[in-house]
């Protein structure tokens, strides 16, 4: 009987250990979330819902990225978004809103592609194409798409842009045509 008693007594201690041990574990995975990929098997793949990731640089927000799915795949440490929405946040206080159906995050080098029904909005501008790369060393983006400007009464087409957050400047070229509205000279 005492036998019996030693046994249980040792079971349910090794229960209570065993949930303090996931509890203490689920609130160190609800303080930061990220702890999570660090744990998982070297090929295991994870689909989250509605995910929004803010990167910084300088104690300033560079740009927000929301996906309303998102495929991780830890093997490339990379993310393939769904219903893809990413806001660059400009010098003077301006966005720029691109959103996609699909992208590519790269956790090493914070690259991010953007391809089918890709649209860019600033203001009252805004671009069409099928593909957007930003570059986060660089901190431009840029297609080789054909691409279509539109706004302040200029309509610009062409084969490839490039953009550059810094300078904020923009080259098109590749077969380029522009149609000017409400010109006066």
């Amino acid at each position: 009987m005492i036998r019996m008693r030693t046994v249980l007594v040792v079971l349910i201690a090794l229960m209570l250990a065993g949930l303090a041990a996931g509890l203490w574990r689920l609130h160190r995975l609800q303080k930061d979330p990220g702890d999570i990929l660090a744990v998982m098997p070297e090929h295991a793949d994870v689909t989250l819902h509605h995910i929004r990731h803010v990167a910084t640089r300088d104690g300033r927000k560079q740009w927000s990225l929301n996906a309303d799915s998102v495929r991780y795949k830890k093997a490339g440490n990379l993310f393939e978004l769904e219903n893809v929405r990413v806001t660059f946040y400009l010098k003077d206080g301006q966005s720029v809103q691109v959103t996609g159906d699909h992208g590519v995050f790269c956790e090493d080098t914070k690259q991010i592609e953007i391809s089918g029904n890709v649209l860019v909005l600033q203001a009252d501008r805004k671009m069409r194409t099928d593909r957007l790369r930003y570059d986060d060393e660089r901190q431009a983006i840029s297609t080789d798409t054909p691409v279509t400007l539109e706004g302040d009464g200029i309509r610009l087409t062409g084969r490839n842009l490039a953009f550059s957050f810094a300078t904020e400047q923009a080259v098109v070229w590749g077969n380029v045509d522009a149609v000017i509205s409400n010109m006066r000279l």
